[in-house]
C-alpha cells in the first residue's frame, strides 16, 4: 500500500486497485459547479453519453472499432473514486502537462490520466494509449488557471 496526497485528495495504491479520497469537508464548492465541455473530440468518435448533476459531468465517446473515451469531471469535495490498477501489467506515473501533474494510471488493458485543481478532479478513461489520452488533454487547453476561472 503506497499513499500519495495530491491536494485535496489522497491516493492508495493497492496491486489490484487504486482508491481516491476526498480531505475536504466544505461542500462550497458544490455550489459554484459549472461543467467544463470539452473544446475536442477524438477524430473519428462521437458521443454516445452525457449526462450531468449538481457535482459532476461525464461523456462518453466511443469509435466504429468500439474504442472508447470516457471523460469526467468532478466536484473536489466529491466521494471516493475507485480504479482498477495492477501492478505486474500496468503503471501509475506522474505526468506534466501545460505545467499541470496528472497521475496516469493502467491495469494493463484500460488506461487512467486524472488530475485535481483548486475545484475539480478530472478523470480521463480509455482502452486507448496513454499518449493518445495524453494528446486529446493537450487539445483540449486544460491548464488549472483556465479551468478555476471558470
Amino acid at each position: 500500500l503506497y499513499n500519495y496526497n495530491i491536494k485535496k485528495i489522497i491516493m492508495e495504491i493497492f496491486s489490484n486497485h487504486i482508491e481516491i479520497h476526498n480531505t475536504q469537508t466544505s461542500s462550497e464548492n458544490e455550489l459554484d459547479f459549472a461543467p467544463i465541455k470539452l473544446n475536442a473530440i477524438p477524430e473519428g468518435y462521437k458521443a454516445v453519453y452525457e449526462d450531468t448533476d449538481f457535482h459532476s459531468y461525464n461523456i462518453y465517446f466511443e469509435n466504429e472499432k468500439k474504442d472508447w473515451l470516457d471523460y469526467t469531471q468532478l466536484s473536489a469535495n466529491t466521494d471516493d473514486i475507485f480504479i482498477t490498477y495492477d501492478d505486474e501489467n500496468g503503471y501509475n506515473r506522474t505526468l506534466t502537462i501545460n505545467g499541470m501533474d496528472l497521475n496516469s494510471i493502467s491495469d494493463g488493458n484500460n488506461n487512467t490520466i486524472l488530475f485535481e485543481t483548486d475545484k475539480y478532479i478530472f478523470i480521463f478513461m480509455s482502452n486507448m494509449p496513454e499518449e493518445s489520452i495524453v494528446e486529446f488533454i493537450e487539445k483540449s487547453d486544460f491548464s488549472s488557471n483556465t479551468i478555476d476561472q471558470r
